[in-house]
């Protein structure tokens, strides 16, 4: 098995310890770092992984991805584990287990990945007498990949929904997506809770809360991110999707995740910017406007 961890600034002491280290553990097990052209010092980090690759600029998740199924294929690994750089390592011996299991399926062939966080999983349906279940999406972080040479994600998308894309596609291929029912890791989406301030973004939020989600009382919060461009690229990627996987229940995220993120961090020049955002996810200009993002 190859185990990917894709960096970014990261903390070094949280990917060594937490990561690294454990997962030095797993017999016949190679780690690979491939880092996203971080500013702090991850010497340690080169020092302890098998292979270590640092790209000239941020190329974004699919690209890191991309990289990392090309080297497994060379190296004729099975398996690709992918790891964000803040997902911890809990318990090795549940890798071993689900493995075992997997081979007991009589589906085995057809499965492409097996989530072992149950991070944002969709589940459909339990395997009888198995401790698996069959989904229709979860994250990437915390998933083992089945490697295959005609595997690719979509580059264009950077971050945000590259997994998304990525499922949605070779799930219609007919490969299945299995969630174990226990975790190995434990997968930290976004960076916390953000409690909305400004009196609009309570009153959205609020009335959304009632009439969307049905839940009366529930703090007023959203995912938190420091940087405003995570909203940005959220808000666009989920209408690029969603309209051309005809996934549009994705669009009522919009609210929480695009419009009062941008809205709480830059008042109505972030509203502008929502505005943009769904402009670029409906004409689907991606790679120019990731170059204006990010040049």
């Amino acid at each position: 098995m190859l185990s990917l961890i894709v960096t970014y600034n990261p903390d070094v002491d949280f990917v060594l310890n937490s990561q690294i280290l454990k997962l030095a553990a797993i017999k016949n097990n190679k780690i690979l770092i491939i880092d996203n052209n971080s500013s702090n010092d991850l010497s340690l980090l080169k020092n302890n992984a098998d292979i270590f690759i640092k790209f000239d600029r941020n190329k974004g998740l699919g690209t890191a991805y991309n990289k990392a199924i090309s080297i497994a294929n060379k190296l004729n690994e099975k398996w690709l584990l992918v790891l964000d750089q803040d997902t911890q390592v809990i318990n090795t011996d549940i890798i071993n287990s689900a493995f075992e299991e997997y081979q007991k399926l009589n589906i085995k062939d057809h499965v492409l990945a097996m989530n072992l966080s149950h991070s944002f999983a969709r589940i459909k349906t339990k395997i009888p007498n198995s401790k698996f279940y069959i989904a229709n999406f979860s994250t990437n972080s915390g998933t083992i990949i089945k490697v295959l040479p005609t595997l690719t994600w979509d580059e264009r998308l950077f971050l945000d929904h590259v997994d998304t894309e990525f499922f949605f596609r070779y799930l219609k291929r007919g490969y299945y997506l299995l969630i174990y029912e226990d975790s190995a890791f434990l997968h930290r989406p976004a960076e916390g809770e953000l409690y909305v301030r400004k009196k609009l973004s309570k009153i959205i939020l609020k009335t959304w809360n009632q009439l969307i989600n049905k839940e009366d009382g529930k703090a007023l919060t959203i995912p938190s991110y420091t940087k405003a461009n995570r909203y940005y690229l959220l808000t666009r990627n989920t209408v690029y999707l969603a309209l051309r996987h005809k996934e549009l229940i994705y669009l009522t995220s919009l609210t929480g995740l695009g419009l009062l993120g941008l809205y709480e961090k830059n008042g109505l020049r972030g509203v502008l910017s929502f505005l943009k955002a769904i402009y670029h996810g409906i004409i689907g200009d991606l790679d120019k406007d990731n170059n204006r993002i990010f040049k």
